[in-house]
């Protein structure tokens, strides 16, 4: 059985794994590869994931 721990650790694995292919796109592509039928439009994807970059260049730059 797995533990608590495990689970934790690999839903991080994929999580960063996820987010660095996000990454290797631009925001305008990753959004287009995000969108779902019903969901939130390109723009608005677009627009979130220019948001999560900048606060990630914010969190290295105050080193979180």
């Amino acid at each position: 059985m797995t533990t608590r721990a495990e689970a934790l650790t690999a839903a991080g694995h994929i999580l960063a794994e996820a987010r660095a292919r996000r990454d290797a796109l631009s925001p305008e592509d990753a959004a287009r590869a995000a969108r779902m039928l019903g969901g939130a439009s390109v723009e608005d994807l677009t627009a979130t994931i220019r948001e999560h970059c900048c606060v990630a260049v914010e969190a290295v730059q105050i080193g979180v």
